[in-house]
């Protein structure tokens, strides 16, 4: 028996759904008409969405039935009458014409299904006659794309269902709104994969770029996985083609209703159009999907995230698209991007020169404290031991904050989008910061903060990471190096 109070039931509301609610809240919607009577429901242990009409559970609803807090009242029904015969309609039509039974009612799934088959016949003669042009005049008519993108508000389910219901119509009937701000074949790609039959072809994705506002943009991204499909987009710039900046990476979200979705515009967190140059467009699926689209997981991804290091390795890629974003590429970008190579040429030079130099300081002051321990910290130190000590202590402190000060201006964001060889100032930083812990563990040592036999062991542990990251950042500037230039001239660079 149905629990009128449970809530588990959601509603197809126009162009979004809402729930869990209840039989009885949902009898108080009906009754107030903010629900209609035929629209889509589904509860869990559903496969889809369904009308209304076909859920048993919504009968009584629909035939003014009250309901009670989860027990059906019983209803009296009065007896048949013994003799009572059912009137031969069709004779007496033929006797008298005129005064015939009226005609038995016909059902609400039949009225559905003949209105359906209406409304979709008018639907593909309106089709054909777009598709021989006759109606081209008439749609540029401002007036009259406004009315059909409130008219696509709810004719799109019945579009969606006419597709799942009849798949060769999938090639002509577009589920989504009319676009002016996509390309053609963006717009195209977006309807294919808004109208394509899920049963027979499995879930389908596409972007298009909005070009409402090139040095913000924002993208489109149409599925037929489900109703309330979430979806996040990551946008990672092609560096060598990024005028005036090094890289730029970022991700946004947003959720498909009535097929079609859109993301807000991308720009910095200070309002600053992003780099002009060329972009690559990745789609993927969030984790906290509704129940009637857990299915996309299945989907195939359509390229591995491994080798894209700006994305999660775990993350399900769907569509990839390629965009020029953020201007044209025209005469002036060409010109302005090979200025800015020549600068950028330099500056690299510069940067691997640097680079070196605060590896062999670096260096130089790591091998400066180990051998003055290795001198004075044999045994317990004497007061000369003592004093000696912290003599050096002193010098080497001065230089060591010097340097410090340098590797505390270099911030993750500055590496990583204004530096050309960032990955080595970031090594450079770890590695300042591990010369200085070797330094204090030993210092530790004269001040009596820690016996001998401990700081051994914990200058070993220490040195040994030192050593490691001196290794590292040593062959990653050789190898630097040896690389041969990009076909554009420029230096190459390990991906960090």
């Amino acid at each position: 028996m149905e629990n009128n109070t449970e809530k588990k039931w959601f509603v197809y509301v126009k162009d979004h759904h809402e729930g869990p609610h209840s039989l009885l809240e949902i009898q108080e919607k009906l009754s107030q008409g903010w629900v209609e009577g035929e629209g889509f429901v589904w509860s869990e242990g559903m496969e889809e969405w369904q009308r209304m009409t076909d859920v048993s559970a919504f009968q009584p609803l629909l035939k003014n039935k009250p309901l009670g807090l989860g027990i059906q009242p019983k209803t009296w029904e009065p007896d048949a009458p013994s003799e009572a015969k059912a009137p031969d309609l069709e004779s007496s039509s033929k006797e008298n014409p005129n005064e015939g039974e009226p005609n038995p009612p016909t059902s609400t799934r039949s009225r559905f299904l003949m209105r359906g088959g209406i409304t979709l016949a008018f639907l593909m003669g309106l089709v054909g006659a777009s598709r021989l042009g006759y109606l081209d005049p008439l749609f540029e008519v401002p007036a009259v794309q406004r009315m059909t993108d409130q008219m696509s508000q709810w004719t799109r389910p019945i579009l969606l269902k006419a597709v799942e219901t009849l798949p060769f119509t999938e090639s002509w009937i577009s589920t989504i709104p009319r676009l002016d701000d996509v390309s053609p074949d963006d717009f195209e790609e977006l309807k294919r994969a808004a109208r394509t039959s899920l049963k027979k072809h499995g879930p389908q994705f596409a972007i298009g770029l909005s070009r409402s506002h090139p040095g913000a943009p924002s993208f489109y991204v149409t599925t037929n996985a489900g109703e309330g499909f979430k979806f996040r987009i990551f946008v990672v710039g092609i560096p060598d083609t990024l005028l005036n900046q090094l890289s730029f990476s970022t991700e946004i979200g947003g959720v498909v209703t009535q097929s079609l979705g859109k993301t807000d515009a991308i720009r910095y967190a200070d309002g600053r159009v992003i780099p002009r140059g060329e972009y690559r467009i990745y789609l993927t699926a969030t984790e906290d999907q509704l129940a009637p689209v857990k299915f996309t997981s299945k989907a195939s991804p359509v390229v591995s995230a491994d080798s894209i290091q700006e994305l999660p390795k775990s993350t399900q890629i769907l569509a990839v698209k390629s965009y020029f974003l953020a201007g044209n590429k025209d005469r002036s970008y060409q010109e302005r991007l090979k200025d800015f190579h020549e600068k950028l040429r330099a500056r690299a030079s510069s940067e691997m020169t640097e680079a070196k130099q605060f590896m062999i300081t670096l260096s130089s002051q790591f091998d400066l404290t180990q051998d003055k321990f290795t001198q004075l910290g044999k045994a317990k130190p004497t007061p000369l031991q003592r004093k000696q000590w912290e003599k050096f202590h002193r010098e080497w402190s001065q230089m060591q904050g010097e340097l410090d000060q340098i590797f505390q201006k270099w911030s993750p964001e500055s590496l990583k989008n204004e530096y050309f060889y960032g990955e080595f100032f970031q090594l450079l930083q770890s590695l300042g910061h591990s010369v200085s812990q070797v330094h204090g563990l030993q210092h530790g040592y004269f001040t009596g903060v820690q016996g001998l036999k401990d700081v051994h062991t914990t200058v070993k542990t220490e040195s040994t990471e030192t050593v490691r990251l001196l290794e590292l950042l040593k062959g990653k500037i050789d190898r630097a190096e040896k690389l041969p230039p990009t076909p554009s001239g420029m230096p190459q660079r390990e991906v960090w």
